[in-house]
């Protein structure tokens, strides 16, 4: 992912890698921790993204968006007890957007491993039930054939 944020031009709505960039982000949006969430946001900022769909992409509510763009020196981390002022330090916060969009691809390329697993596993288990049912099949034709007798 990593590579799809820096090189995806996201200011083109229409365009397919965008969306397909929109996609993943949503799909892989569990992984990313709620303190995370304000360096993702400038950066997808940055790329192009309007308020609203960096809003409606990460599930966090516009107003929080805006104040975490545009709020004072200070920005907010959204957490599941309360809403606490966090620092945000513009030397760290490059290095924090780097280790995001690095864990970000990582996450990726678990994400594609697991999927390549689960299509396997699926067909496998199409397999499994076709035999079961061929099974079912034979053994109630079997049952027919016996209550007709011989």
């Amino acid at each position: 992912m990593a590579a799809r944020l820096h090189n995806t031009d996201v200011e083109a709505r229409g365009d397919e890698a965008a969306r397909s960039f929109a996609a993943t982000l949503h799909r892989n949006l569990r992984f990313v921790r709620d303190d995370e969430k304000p360096e993702l946001v400038q950066a997808l900022r940055e790329r192009g993204w309007s308020y609203q769909r960096i809003a409606e992409t990460l599930r966090v509510p516009y107003n929080i968006i805006a104040r975490w763009l545009s709020g004072p020196e200070e920005s907010f981390v959204l957490t599941p007890s309360t809403a606490r002022p966090a620092p945000v330090t513009g030397g760290a916060e490059g290095a924090a957007i780097q280790a995001l969009i690095a864990r970000a691809g990582e996450l990726e390329r678990r994400l594609a491993e697991l999927d390549r697993r689960l299509t396997e596993e699926r067909q496998a288990a199409k397999g499994r039930e076709e035999r079961l049912l061929t099974t079912i099949d034979e053994l109630k034709a079997e049952i027919a054939a016996a209550k007709r007798g011989p």
